[in-house]
C-alpha cells in the first residue's frame, strides 16, 4: 500500500477580497487546500498544496500531480525503479501499488474504498479495516498542525509564494522528525517505513547516503541509544562492502 490519501483546508484569513468568493470553502471562509498521500508512520510521500477552499477532494485529484502522474506513467516507472513491484498479497501476485480512500474518489484501479453498504461477513470485515486503515491520513493531519501552529492558524500572509513555502517547510520539518523517529534516531539513514523501532535493530534496513563520514564520538560519555545507532551503522557499512561479493 502506498498510503492514504485525502485533503484538508487551511484558513487564508487576509485572502485578497476579489479572491474571496472562488476560496471560500463549505464553512464560508476563504481557505487553502492540502493535498497529502501518508502511510501508517505517518510519512507523508506526496503533497500538493494552493488549491482553492470551494473545490472538493474530486476537482482537487483531477487537477493533482498525483493523477498525472499515473496518466504519464511516471509513478509507474518510480515504484519499477524501486523494485516495490511486483508483490504478493497472500497467493495473488499485484503490479501496482495502491492508496486507500474514501467514497467521493473514482473508481480508480489503484483505488481502494470501502462497500458502500457492507451486507456479508467478508464485506463487513473489509469495510472496518479499510476505513480503520484510512484514519493514518487523518492522524498525519493532525500531527502536522500540533507540531506547526502555522498550518492550523489564520493565515494572515497575502502572498501565494510565500503561503506556500511555509508549508512546505512544515511538511519538510515533518517528514524528518519521522524519519528520524522510525530509523531509531539515525539521521544518516534514509527514510524505510518497514523499519520499526517496535522490533530489534535492523542494519540492513539501514542505507546511508555515498561518501558519508560519521562525526567522532567518545563512546566513554554516548548515551546506548546512540552507541547502538551507531553500532547499526558499522554493521551496515561491513554488509555494504562490495569488495567482499562473490560473483555470481
Amino acid at each position: 500500500m502506498m498510503g492514504s490519501s485525502d485533503c484538508t483546508p487551511t484558513w487564508w484569513k487576509n485572502c485578497p477580497t476579489a479572491w474571496q468568493g472562488s476560496f471560500s470553502g463549505g464553512k464560508g471562509k476563504p481557505s487553502i487546500v492540502l493535498e497529502a498521500v501518508c502511510d501508517y508512520h505517518p510519512f507523508f510521500w506526496h503533497t500538493s498544496y494552493g488549491y482553492s477552499g470551494s473545490l472538493n477532494d474530486l476537482n482537487i485529484l483531477h487537477q493533482s500531480h498525483l493523477q498525472k502522474g499515473l496518466i504519464d506513467g511516471s509513478f509507474a516507472a518510480v515504484e519499477k525503479e524501486s523494485g516495490t513491484v511486483p508483490f504478493n498479497i497472500g497467493d495473488k501476485q499485484f503490479s501496482k501499488l495502491f492508496f486507500l480512500v474514501d467514497g467521493i474518489y473514482p473508481r480508480y484501479s489503484r483505488f481502494v474504498k470501502a462497500v458502500r453498504q457492507p451486507i456479508s461477513h467478508e464485506e463487513q470485515k473489509f469495510t472496518e479495516w479499510q476505513e480503520s486503515a484510512r484514519k493514518d491520513i487523518e492522524r498525519a493531519f493532525g500531527v502536522l498542525q500540533c507540531k506547526f501552529k502555522a498550518v492550523v492558524s489564520p493565515i494572515h500572509l497575502m502572498d501565494m509564494n510565500a503561503i506556500s513555502n511555509m508549508v512546505s517547510t512544515a511538511l519538510i520539518l515533518h517528514n524528518q522528525c519521522v524519519s528520524d523517529r522510525v530509523m531509531g534516531g539515525d539521521v544518516y539513514a534514509t527514510y524505510d517505513p518497514s523499519n520499526s523501532l517496535e522490533a530489534p535493530p535492523r542494519a540492513d534496513r539501514i542505507a546511508h547516503p555515498p561518501n558519508t563520514e560519521r562525526p567522532p564520538f567518545d563512546t566513554n560519555v554516548m548515551p546506548s541509544e546512540v552507541i547502538a545507532t551507531v553500532n547499526r551503522g558499522n554493521r551496515w557499512d561491513n554488509l555494504n562492502n562490495t569488495t567482499e561479493h562473490i560473483p555470481c
